[in-house]
């Protein structure tokens, strides 16, 4: 069986012979969990983490593996070797499990994303530095018309949005856009990041000029807001959950994993009220907000 990892297509032996030379601190021992995390989760994931293994055995290793929700169910479904994983949607989870390769009882959702509209780029018009003016003490725009009029009145060359083949955050995104009746004339203008990271950085290196970006992004990052703030190119603004389907993120302990110990303690972990309160600091949503 041969599936793709970073690009290339690899046996199944060359893949775990490639993961066990990534670590020196134990990859294939047996407490070691594997684990598949959408890259919009990778921040939040690594605090999760880090506090998992200081509150537990010394001796039990995770490891996290990044991508797109689509590539990293694609590499599941081809014989990766993952314990868990960590979608951005609850479709590929539930797939996962209808094909036999994931465990039904144990598929919850641990966090509900959040878009956020960002104009990144220089020169940007009179009609933008009014709305500019309204910007919350945060830094957002929370007025909701002044964001359906920045996209129904746009000037944008380049916009930014994770693929919605791949990307849930890409599917919430085209939702947005034809909420607001704009999605066909924005079509030649898209520029499809293979994952909302890279939707991210192409809003921020200004290869796009604005862009659907995961709100997380921000939402840690106190200086991130302060340079949109007092960047006078800049603008960012929450996007109401009303204009897009609901970005709930599912975690499943896959087959393999069933007897990781590691694996579905951290799953467990993440269901806890210690990890939930963490995850709503990096501007997502949880169960009972």
């Amino acid at each position: 069986m041969r599936f793709l990892f970073f690009g290339k297509a690899i046996g199944r032996s060359s893949f775990v012979l490639f993961l066990c030379l990534f670590s020196m601190n134990g990859l294939c021992y047996s407490d070691t969990a594997l684990i598949a995390v959408a890259s919009n989760f990778s921040a939040p994931v690594k605090t999760l983490k880090k506090l998992y293994q200081k509150e537990n055995d010394a001796n039990q290793h995770i490891k996290l593996v990044f991508g797109s929700s689509g590539k990293l169910f694609a590499q599941i479904r081809n014989g990766a070797p993952f314990d868990a994983f960590l979608s951005a949607d609850e479709e590929k989870p539930q797939k996962l499990i209808n094909d036999a390769v994931a465990l039904k009882e144990s598929q919850f959702n641990y966090a509900y994303g959040r878009l956020a509209l960002w104009i990144n780029k220089s020169g940007s018009n009179e009609y933008q530095k009014q709305e500019q003016e309204k910007l919350s003490p945060k830094g957002l725009l929370v007025d909701a018309s002044a964001f359906e009029n920045i996209l129904q009145n746009n000037e944008f060359t380049k916009f930014a949005i994770a693929n919605p083949s791949v990307a849930p955050y890409g599917m919430a995104a085209v939702d947005v856009l034809k909420s607001l009746s704009v999605y066909k004339e924005m079509q030649s203008k898209l520029v499809l990041g293979e994952n909302i990271s890279q939707a991210y950085q192409f809003v921020a290196s200004r290869n796009a000029s604005a862009g659907l970006v995961a709100w997380s992004f921000f939402a840690r990052s106190s200086s991130d807001l302060d340079r949109v703030k007092h960047d006078g190119n800049s603008n960012l603004w929450l996007v109401p959950n009303s204009y897009h389907r609901k970005i709930a993120q599912s975690a499943v302990l896959l087959k393999r994993g069933k007897t990781n110990q590691t694996a579905r303690a951290f799953l467990e972990f993440l269901r806890s009220t210690q990890a939930r309160s963490i995850i709503q600091t990096y501007g997502y949503d949880v169960e009972g907000d």
